[in-house]
């Protein structure tokens, strides 16, 4: 074989073998030589997330701002501030409040309208609340309200229950948005005119402001329907003989009794009804419901004798209250089962679990109305705005009162089957202005 051939052979083999290990063999790619390569076989690429798993928006920031609470812990009103309190702090922990967290500072007035008027002044000036709740007191409101008219900074105070409508005017500050003193008692003066056919009626009254304001308004709206008052009477505050003051009714010449008297004098006054035999002859309907038929009332009597409270019952006896649990419309209804799981019982036969409830609802839909502007000026302008139905009912303010216009029941004393003492309503007066209802 020559030398071309063997070469020729040689090289023939070594192509061979190169091909062999070429197919063994592999390669890693040169980023360089292709721009599109971000990864190696060696990195996982990179995973799409699908919506579901995609990172959620950063939660709203909510802005925490202070209310206050004025309500009496100690002294002689304690049972009625422990009971705002309760309620209050219920309803808090109920309404959500977009964009904010509220802190509650309780202020103790100790049953003082000067204390009131205190802690009021810490409140705004050192504690930097947006609003004032309460107090429930009528003394309280007017030492309040006095330092708000003077104050050099000032804000809000919604009050829950009934204000006489001169202390309002006193300080563009108040908001009742417990309606006017004259609500309740002229709604009761309609109801016994024109429902119970009443014509006659004596007239008690505890000797306060309270009692003048609670009563005064029935008198000259039923006086002013046609109705006659025999004989008012005005009952001394601590005073333990009424029977001998009351002994002078005749129940030939009236068709009831109608008035208002509160706690321990509330009690006397019972007692003296039902010793001087007016059960089931002289039924009394009350002008005002608090500390006179609200359930703590008929609590005490029942300890005391329970032939009481059952001819209380049965008469049956009237009041005029802005709150009752039988309310029908969705928030009552969702207040009601929250009250039941918390406290294992329906709300108690008073004003207070509604009224605190749509009292912060009023701050809640101002808020709403202001953009959330707290400003003192702003968050007021926005309070005049609200209208909406709460537990209470239809509340609204107009033609510039700063007394709300609210829904009244007329309601019952009635006894539950757990024993507990609450109210019936037996008719509901719709959209009852500020200063109450006018005749003619």
């Amino acid at each position: 074989m020559n030398t071309k051939k063997i070469l020729a052979v040689l090289l023939a083999l070594v192509m061979v073998l190169a091909l062999f290990a070429g197919c063994g063999k592999t390669e890693t790619p040169d980023p360089t030589k292709n721009p599109e390569q971000t990864t190696t076989p060696d990195t996982p690429p990179e995973e799409t997330k699908t919506p579901d798993e995609q990172p959620t928006d950063t939660p709203k920031e909510t802005k925490k701002i202070k209310v206050g609470h004025l309500i009496d812990l100690t002294g002689v009103e304690s049972s009625v501030g422990l009971q705002s309190q309760k309620a209050f702090n219920f309803a808090l922990s109920q309404l959500t409040f977009d964009g904010f967290e509220i802190e509650v500072i309780d202020g103790d007035c100790q049953s003082s309208a000067a204390t009131a008027a205190e802690v009021a002044q810490k409140m705004v000036e050192q504690d930097g609340v947006v609003a004032i709740f309460g107090p429930t007191q009528i003394g309280h409101k007017s030492s309040v309200g006095a330092y708000l008219a003077g104050a050099d900074t000032a804000v809000p105070l919604i009050v829950y229950n009934g204000t006489p409508v001169g202390i309002m005017k006193k300080s563009q500050w108040i908001v009742g948005e417990g309606g006017g003193t004259a609500q309740l008692p002229t709604v009761m003066a309609d109801y016994v005119w024109n429902t119970l056919k009443y014509t006659k009626v004596y007239t008690i009254r505890q000797d306060t402001t309270g009692g003048d304001n609670y009563v005064g308004a029935f008198e000259d709206n039923f006086k002013a329907l046609g109705g006659e008052i025999v004989d008012s009477y005005r009952l001394t505050v601590d005073g333990s003989d009424y029977a001998a003051q009351l002994a002078t009714m005749d129940p030939e010449k009236a068709d009831a009794i109608c008035g208002w008297t509160s706690s321990s004098d509330a009690i006397n006054f019972w007692k003296a009804w039902y010793e001087l035999g007016f059960a089931g002859k002289l039924p009394v309907c009350a002008t005002m419901h608090g500390g006179f038929t609200d359930f703590f009332v008929m609590k005490a009597l029942n300890a005391a004798n329970p032939d009481i409270v059952k001819a209380i019952i049965e008469q049956p006896t009237y009041s005029v209250i802005s709150y009752c649990m039988e309310v029908e419309n969705e928030a009552n209804e969702a207040l009601v089962e929250a009250w039941k799981t918390e406290f294992n019982e329906v709300p108690p036969g008073n004003n207070l679990a509604g009224a605190c409830y749509q009292a912060l609802m009023v701050l809640q839909q101002a808020l709403e109305i202001s953009g959330g502007e707290t400003e003192p000026e702003a968050l007021l302008e926005a309070i005049w705005k609200v209208d909406f139905s709460g537990p209470e009912g239809h509340v609204k303010f107009e033609n510039g009162s700063q007394a709300a216009t609210k829904d009244v029941n007329v309601v019952k004393v009635n006894q539950l089957e757990d024993g507990s003492f609450n109210y019936s309503i037996v008719d509901i007066y719709e959209d009852v202005p500020g200063g109450g209802l006018t005749v003619g």
